[in-house]
């Protein structure tokens, strides 16, 4: 009797461990710094742009990849030994990306990616992955094909870009925006100037409003931005609250600049849309009075994901799942 016992028991583990998936390290845990420099060539009149990326030490996985949203095929790009380039356009989602097989180790940075384009400099997203394994689930009786449930994959969200790590750098803008200055805090302002983060942190169903400058400057005046256009952060959701204030800049900053003000404006941070792991960076986009447009943005901190955040959320669909 103790024997069938144990032969039940064991027979009900190994079938929990046939029918476990397997969820490997995801793609979107990979800690990646892009820097660009760029440099003019009056006699060509192209615009040089050059890059380095750094595979953070406390990242899990190697880099395979850098992809920067710009519209227009660069000339005269170089690459790093084993790594491909291309230019890719599909429908509306059009970027220029490098490629290798040979992966760059965590700790390990790379330089060589560069181009060259008659267009002028502006901050662009960039997108990356890390070289993760593939995700397995065994067949059941409900899906032949079932889809791993492995919270840190971003299964079935839309988008070509969905599931990548997004940062901000600078690269060619072809449609002539605007590129001004942006600045993310929670500090308030005092009479010694204004505090802020240069990296803040959006935690999970964190509630509160996120504080954005757009900064003034020669080209962009803060005083003609049409507020009614304004889109922000991945749910491209409207502020809050917008002001006119003046020159918030200090020290050798402020005596080197011209005093252009800047536009105030208040998100609430629950309406954003951040996701954990995915987003390193936030993006703002409009319109000046005139149409002109503006696209900037500036670096986040990306908060690690939990199981927490797919709690009560599921992030797949099976076979028999109903759509009404």
């Amino acid at each position: 009797m103790n024997f069938l016992k144990i032969l039940a028991s064991y027979t009900a583990v190994m079938a929990s461990v046939a029918t476990a998936d397997t969820c490997p390290v995801a793609p979107s845990r990979i800690i990646m710094d892009v820097t660009a420099k760029v440099s003019f060539d009056a006699k060509t009149k192209l615009f040089a742009y050059s890059y380095t990326i750094m595979n953070d030490r406390s990242s899990p996985l190697a880099a395979t990849i850098l992809r920067l949203q710009i519209d227009k095929e660069p000339v005269q790009i170089t690459s790093p030994p084993k790594w491909d380039s291309n230019f890719d356009e599909f429908k509306n989602d059009v970027t220029f990306f490098w490629a290798t097989g040979s992966k760059l180790p965590p700790g390990h940075s790379l330089n060589g990616f560069s181009f060259k384009s008659p267009y002028p400099p502006g901050n662009v997203k960039y997108f990356t992955y890390g070289d993760a394994d593939v995700p397995t689930s065994e067949a059941s009786d409900v899906s032949d094909e079932p889809i791993p449930d492995c919270p840190d994959f971003f299964f079935g969200r839309k988008g070509a870009h969905a599931s990548d790590v997004v940062g901000v750098t600078i690269g060619p803008v072809s449609d002539g925006s605007l590129s001004p200055e942006m600045k993310m805090f929670r500090g308030e302002f005092a009479d010694r100037g204004w505090e802020k983060e240069d990296h803040p942190q959006i935690k999970f169903k964190e509630r509160g409003r996120l504080k954005v400058m757009l900064l003034g400057s020669d080209k962009f005046d803060p005083a003609k931005v049409d507020t009614k256009t304004i889109q922000f952060g991945p749910n491209k959701v409207a502020q809050i609250s917008s002001k006119i204030i003046g020159d918030i800049r200090s020290g050798k900053e402020k005596k080197d600049k011209a005093n252009h003000g800047a536009l105030m404006l208040e998100f609430a941070i629950e309406d954003l849309g951040v996701t954990c792991n995915i987003d390193h960076a936030l993006f703002i986009s409009g319109k000046m009075l005139d149409g002109k447009k503006f696209f900037t943005g500036a670096p986040l901190r990306s908060e690690a994901c939990t199981k927490e955040h797919f709690k009560d959320k599921p992030h797949h669909k099976t076979e028999n799942s109903n759509d009404d």
